[in-house]
């Protein structure tokens, strides 16, 4: 049954073309989840995931129905709500940690682009506000909206930076990889924070040195002409970000970067995602990911729907991770030791929808069979103490697909395609296969 939200949405059949795409802007906020704003968009959108077997699984989904509540289609997304902060190791180590906050954000922001479909009447979102790790139950309907005339209109072209916005300002735009229109590309956008106007050469060179190290990972290298990169230079008025190791320097920066001032978590950087929302979509409205380089050498960075990454030359290993989380709707596979529900040992739930995690050796054949050399000699690793992190497989097994259990902050119970994969240690310079052709999938069908 679908529960209609009270705002609707203007929905002119006309534009249903498959080049055609909207640009949904959600707002979690006081443990509700609703529609912002919306505008469409000339691009094509991601491919769907499938529409069958997915009903009893766990995540979080976007559906488009008809009016006979027929699923037309259907968009894997990673969780919006912040339960937790991952933590980077310092210099010159490659492991993920992960701090639990104990509750929700009090207020996030998520975007999403689907297909302007004629026959699309209402749009679905799936997930669970609860805490991810103790999630037993499968994904409910937390978000409905009717497309048609209503309350709701389309705000493109209305779109403008608050008075107070920004210590700095936008300088311009420039595209350093043009492969085709940006209409029919997969867009990156860069965006510079914390750097002077006379800083703007060294921005370059951080993306320069970030574009060469992403298009030598396979999964973005094999699909690299279907591939727009966007700089946009924004000025701050002082270098570099305010720091709490450093108290008596507090810049002026347009997005307001600063490391998180909790010891637990100081390689946290966090800053305006939604104004840079704002400027990215004012200068490439067509862009598919976005992601902010931070000016400082000292190591951090963070998610959500703009990945934050510092000038170190490691960080962009965190920038990639967080892209996985953000553009593809992958999982973070590695393990954590906790005490927050069901985090830390066993995983209990129910299937999950992300692509890169099985809760059984079956459901690893039907997600990933395709890229198993033989479902007959699959390789299955099994950890043999659930109080322990899973031990490292066999080198005979590397870059091998099949079942590893160990993941997604659990040690038993949940399955991950390979040994390895930059998803789950920052130390692997790349993406597992199966994280490869999901990354794939969404530059191509949307190509």
């Amino acid at each position: 049954m679908i529960f209609k939200s009270k705002i609707k949405i203007h929905f002119n059949p006309m534009h249903g073309f498959s080049n055609t795409s909207l640009r949904l802007n959600f707002i979690y906020e006081e443990g509700e989840i609703q529609l912002e704003s919306w505008h469409r968009i000339n691009k094509l959108y991601p491919p769907s995931d499938t529409i069958e077997g997915y009903e009893h699984q766990v995540g979080w989904w976007i559906l488009l129905l008809d009016e006979d509540e027929d699923v037309l289609y259907r968009q894997i997304i990673n969780n919006p709500i912040r339960f937790d902060n991952e933590v980077f190791s310092y210099d010159g180590e490659v492991v993920i940690s992960w701090k639990t906050t104990g509750k929700s954000s009090s207020m996030a922001r998520f975007f999403v682009l689907i297909p302007d479909l004629p026959e699309a009447v209402y749009i679905s979102v799936y997930g669970n506000l609860e805490d991810p790790d103790s999630v037993l139950e499968s994904s409910k309907q937390v978000y409905t909206v009717e497309l048609r005339s209503g309350d709701l209109e389309e705000d493109l072209g209305r779109i403008s930076l608050p008075r107070d916005a920004g210590e700095g300002r936008v300088l311009g735009t420039i595209k350093v990889v043009d492969n085709g229109p940006d209409s029919e590309r997969w867009n990156l956008v860069l965006l510079s924070e914390g750097y002077q106007e006379t800083e703007i050469g060294l921005f370059h060179q951080h993306c320069d040195r970030f574009i060469s190290r992403l298009s030598n990972f396979s999964s973005f290298g094999e699909v690299w002409n279907l591939i727009n990169v966007h700089l946009i230079n924004v000025s701050s008025i002082d270098s570099g970000i305010a720091d709490p190791l450093n108290p008596n320097h507090n810049p002026r920066t347009f997005f307001d970067a600063r490391f998180h001032n909790f010891s637990v978590i100081d390689r946290l950087i966090v800053a305006n995602q939604g104004l840079a929302r704002i400027v990215a979509r004012q200068n490439v409205p067509e862009f598919d990911v976005l992601m902010m380089i931070v000016n400082t050498e000292r190591y951090g960075g963070s998610g959500g729907s703009v990945s934050v990454f510092s000038a170190n030359s490691l960080s962009a290993f965190i920038g990639i991770h967080e892209m996985g989380h953000t553009a593809f709707g992958l999982a973070d596979e590695y393990e954590f030791s906790g005490s927050n529900g069901l985090m830390g040992n066993k995983y209990l739930g129910p299937p999950r929808s992300e692509p890169n995690l099985a809760t059984s050796i079956d459901f690893a054949v039907q997600k990933w069979g395709n890229l198993i050399a033989s479902v007959d000699e699959m390789p299955i690793f099994r950890n043999p103490d659930c109080n322990n992190f899973s031990p490292e497989p066999p080198l005979s097994l590397k870059g091998k697909v099949g079942a590893f259990e160990g993941t997604f902050h659990h040690h038993c119970g949940i399955f991950r395609p390979e040994s390895n994969c930059i998803m789950r240690s920052l130390g692997h310079n790349s993406f597992c296969k199966v994280c490869s052709e999901r990354i794939q999938k969404i530059i191509l069908g949307g190509v």
